[in-house]
């Protein structure tokens, strides 16, 4: 579902989204890719489902029914791409699971969700802990937090796949998935989650740990993969350093899809990783002077031992470096030699059909 992940059954029904939001913000993802394709099929513009997945257990599969949607549109002649970034955790993964009215006094409007300007107000959640304890204590409540809590679970792959990235009480649950800690302790899942926000909440992280979900499944991240209208993307922007509980996509994107997928899977080949990365790209975008290495392009080029690449932005790591990454040249200026960033800044400003500065 495209819907926010706090937008929980407890208040879907009595939410009233703001004006901003598209008619059509209760289709479901499948329903979006369908709109996506009549958006093109009567315009006749070229339209791309960005950074595609099929998030959580129920929608898994669904890769199967986008693609052979897409396949029937663009056989017509209907320009449609994609592009994704290569994992099976996406950008909304990294959650504290438990909504935030629930640490609102009992009463507080939950009718226009966050979006309302209640929540803005200074104090409405100093004494989270007390209104956590409130909610639990009163038996319809009691039952929508339960009710809230496993649907954010399911929706974000389930409690085995759920791993603890921020831990700042105790650092030793940083890595620990929320299933195998609630084992651990003879508890439910959703019980897990009440006892770490119980006991190691602070008023920064009233949750006490933040999760990192995997949502996707291998099977739906690998057939988008294969599809020759997908370009690579990281849906991340440039970040100086890494911050914890962060995408690993920020640092890892392009030699983790090289070394998983190219090199050690064998789910798609070299030429077709660098095409989805480059000349796809331009394509979509409208770039004509860059994305293929030939006589009048501009050079933007990546030199890397195939052998050599290698990610270490992880989940819990998600500021780990890459290996095997020797030149980048852009606009034909060496921003990295023999792996080292050489600070030059030869970027400018790209513009549909050419470049500007």
């Amino acid at each position: 579902s495209p819907l926010p992940l706090w937008l929980t059954p407890s208040i879907v029904d009595e939410y009233t989204p703001p004006p901003t939001w598209p008619e059509g913000w209760r289709l479901t993802a499948t329903d979006g890719m369908h709109e996506t394709i009549r958006i093109g099929r009567e315009t006749g513009i070229r339209v791309v489902g960005t950074h595609i997945k099929a998030k959580g257990p129920r929608t898994w599969g669904q890769s199967a029914i986008d693609v052979m949607a897409i396949d029937r549109a663009r056989a017509e002649g209907v320009q449609v791409y994609l592009d994704q970034y290569p994992y099976e955790t996406f950008g909304g993964g990294s959650v504290e699971v438990i909504p935030r009215w629930y640490y609102a006094p009992i009463g507080t409007d939950r009718s226009g969700g966050l979006d309302a300007p209640d929540w803005g107000r200074e104090g409405l959640l100093v004494n989270w802990n007390e209104n956590l304890r409130g909610h639990l204590k009163d038996p319809v409540l009691s039952i929508e937090l339960v009710t809230d809590v496993e649907y954010i679970l399911d929706l974000q792959g389930g409690a085995d796949r759920h791993i603890i990235v921020i831990s700042p009480r105790d650092e030793s649950l940083v890595g620990r998935t929320l299933g195998d800690l609630a084992r651990e302790n003879g508890l439910s899942a959703v019980e897990q989650v009440l006892k770490l926000a119980l006991d190691l909440g602070t008023a920064t992280l009233r949750s006490g740990v933040r999760f990192r979900g995997l949502a996707g499944s291998a099977e739906d991240v690998e057939r988008y993969m294969r599809q020759d209208y997908t370009a690579t993307s990281t849906d991340g922007g440039v970040v100086a350093h890494a911050r914890p509980g962060q995408h690993p996509r920020y640092y890892g994107t392009y030699p983790h899809k090289i070394a998983t997928y190219v090199r050690d899977k064998g789910t798609i080949t070299l030429p077709f990783f660098v095409r989805s990365s480059t000349g796809l790209p331009a394509q979509i975008v409208g770039l004509r002077d860059r994305g293929y290495v030939r006589e009048g392009q501009v050079a933007d080029l990546v030199i890397f031992d195939y052998e050599e690449v290698q990610d270490h932005a992880t989940i819990t790591n998600p500021g780990g470096g890459n290996d095997g990454i020797e030149y980048v040249f852009v606009n034909g200026e060496a921003v990295v030699d023999r792996g080292l960033v050489t600070g030059a800044l030869p970027g400018m400003v790209l513009r549909r059909g050419g470049v500007e500065e």
